[in-house]
């Protein structure tokens, strides 16, 4: 792997991290415990055990949504930058495209800024 690919990928992971332990507080001080342990990177563990760990499902957490009265599912991808700049380009793939239009409603990106 090249240097800028695995730099590339550090960034995406420390962003993931980032929104996970986000995501993690937020939903525990709105819905309890019960709900923050089901907050997950699947780009680490199995969503269930006949499909594959990492990327590929399109999305990169699964979280609930804490703006919301009751609990509801929300499936996140993750996009981590070090760029200083709102309006500079991010990749996104066919298949994150396609699963946050599928999930419409209940899915959306969030763009990280990592200063590694």
């Amino acid at each position: 792997m090249n240097k800028s690919l695995e730099h590339r990928q550090l960034v995406g992971d420390i962003a993931e991290e980032i929104a996970l332990k986000f995501y993690k507080k937020e939903v525990k001080e709105k819905f309890g415990e019960e709900f923050e342990k089901k907050v997950r990177l699947i780009t680490k563990t199995n969503v269930n055990t006949t499909e594959k760990n990492g990327h590929g499902y399109g999305y990169d957490l699964i979280a609930y949504d804490y703006e919301k009265q009751t609990p509801s599912e929300i499936f996140i991808e993750v996009k981590g930058t070090q760029s200083t700049s709102q309006s500079s380009p991010f990749e996104i793939s066919d298949n994150e495209l396609n699963k946050l239009l599928e999930h419409k409603g209940n899915s959306h990106s969030q763009r990280l800024r990592s200063r590694k």
